[in-house]
């Protein structure tokens, strides 16, 4: 009897082994590397590649004090989304007001036997506030952050169909801090958003709602820089090109700033080359750090000129986040 329950508790854990997701990635076709007080340009030119991922990969979601990882939605693609949502720690679903609206959980494009999420917008959609709504947009904590953390990381992949038109371009997740309405023309003073954007002809950039106030002088005439005097900062601008048909990796490393000092930086690597870093930036002026995830997607844009002219979709899968 000891010998036969023996062998069944090692088939048991056999039986649970967790395999490695491979994440597949795309790589950039440019690097541009700029700090505000020393101008270098680098340019590379590399071979865009992509990996397959093992169509055995499962879903997990783990925390382990550092770091949270969500590879796809394989372990929730017969739930419901509150409980996909609740393991994300989802604490406002912004819009649209209907959370189980505009996306869904459907096989990856690249690989039927992954579950990817899925987000749709409407012909004629651009910014929430209008109508239709496209894209969708909440702020989740899956990871408990620490204001005394340094440095904070979030890696995502996302997917434009082959032929994805994408007008004037539309707004991509990020980081926020401090509070979760950093975002259309919000004066940053108490808070911060890192969202990624995609432009015209699918250029990339990091679309920073910061205290502007508080920033260097300089700030204005770096050429990673465009300011706008009513909404975020557009830094790096074309830096990097979202590629379509296939998926594109990227990753948002965040040093927050000491309070009282401009010692913040940002860097974006898109497909595993560093597409920009900029420095002396500050993204608080008091003790509070990352919050989490602010996951917003949509065209705009305040004017229907961002609007999309058909229905479109874009599909997301291997996120994580982690701090040092």
């Amino acid at each position: 009897m000891v010998f036969l329950r023996s062998l069944a508790s090692l088939l048991l854990i056999s039986s649970l082994g967790l395999q490695v997701l491979a994440a597949s990635t795309t790589t950039k076709k440019t690097t541009t590397t700029k700090t505000s007080t020393t101008k270098t340009s680098t340019k590379t030119t590399t071979t865009k590649t992509s990996t397959k991922t093992s169509s055995t990969a499962k879903a997990t979601s783990t925390s382990s004090g550092a770091s949270w990882s969500w590879p796809n939605w394989n372990s929730y693609s017969d739930s419901t989304d509150a409980q996909w949502q609740a393991a994300w720690n989802i604490t406002n679903w912004a819009y649209p007001h209907t959370s189980g609206e505009n996306h869904n959980i459907v096989a990856n494009p690249t690989d039927s036997s992954e579950k990817v999420l899925r987000v749709f917008y409407p012909a004629g959609s651009f910014k929430p506030s209008n109508t239709p709504v496209g894209g969708i947009g909440f702020y989740a904590s899956p990871l408990e952050i620490p204001a005394s953390a340094n440095t904070v990381t979030f890696t995502y992949q996302v997917y434009f169909p082959s032929g994805y038109n994408f007008v004037e371009g539309g707004k991509l997740p990020g980081l926020y801090g401090g509070h979760d309405d950093c975002s259309g023309g919000n004066d940053a003073e108490t808070c911060f958003s890192t969202r990624n954007m995609w432009r015209t002809s699918g250029e990339g950039e990091s679309y920073l709602y910061i205290p502007k106030d508080a920033q260097v002088s300089s700030i204005c005439s770096n050429s990673l820089i465009i300011c706008n005097s009513d909404y975020g900062y557009s830094v790096g601008r074309g830096t990097f090109d979202w590629t379509t048909g296939s998926w594109n990796t990227i990753t948002q490393v965040l040093q927050l700033n000491t309070v009282g000092q401009q010692d913040g930086a940002i860097t974006e690597v898109h497909g595993g080359s560093t597409a920009f870093s900029l420095g002396q930036l500050v993204f608080r002026q008091s003790n509070y750090g990352v919050a989490g995830i602010d996951f917003e997607t949509f065209f705009g844009g305040s004017t229907s000129a961002w609007a999309t002219p058909t229905d479109q979709y874009t599909y997301y899968r291997g996120l994580s986040l982690s701090y040092n």
